[in-house]
């Protein structure tokens, strides 16, 4: 769906009709599980010729929202996948970001990976230091490895932090 460089930049899933089933609602809590079962012959499999099962567990409470994601391979092929979201937060200019990045993953002019790892740049360092990176320093569409999967954003002003764990 990306013809200027050939990929499929949202998978193949987005669009699929996903199953929804509520798995508890009372005192408090709500679970609710989306599936989406791939046999062969769904949608998309002459693009991608696997059989997976794909789960996401949404656990809503006072404690706040979390999502578990889970994709099981139920062939015998190889399954190579990858997931992303775009998480929409609100920053303001004095918002700052922490991610435990360690390297920036050096793209092709296609933005697939090269297998190449980069230092990170000066700016991108404050990325790991207490003080953080202002969110708006810059347009982001990188790729990095990371120290942990945590990511936090914080409003120094008003005393907020959103604490983002993958």
């Amino acid at each position: 769906n990306e013809p200027a460089t050939g990929n499929s930049l949202h998978g193949f899933l987005h669009k699929e009709p996903w199953e929804i089933e509520c798995l508890e609602d009372g005192e408090g809590e709500v679970k609710i599980r989306l599936f989406y079962n791939a046999e062969k012959g769904w949608a998309h499999y002459d693009v991608y010729p696997v059989t997976f099962l794909a789960e996401i567990f949404y656990t809503l409470n006072a404690e706040g929202l979390q999502q578990e994601v889970s994709i099981t391979n139920t062939g015998d092929e190889v399954m190579p996948y990858g997931l992303g979201w775009h998480t929409a937060f609100r920053i303001t200019p004095s918002t700052r970001m922490n991610i435990a990045v360690d390297k920036r993953v050096e793209m092709s002019d296609r933005i697939l990976p090269t297998g190449n790892l980069l230092d990170l740049s000066e700016d991108e360092e404050f990325l790991v230091r207490p003080e953080g990176l202002d969110t708006v320093y810059a347009e982001m569409d990188d790729h990095f490895t990371a120290q942990s999967g945590v990511a936090v954003l914080s409003h120094p002003e008003e005393g907020v932090k959103v604490i983002y764990r993958v």
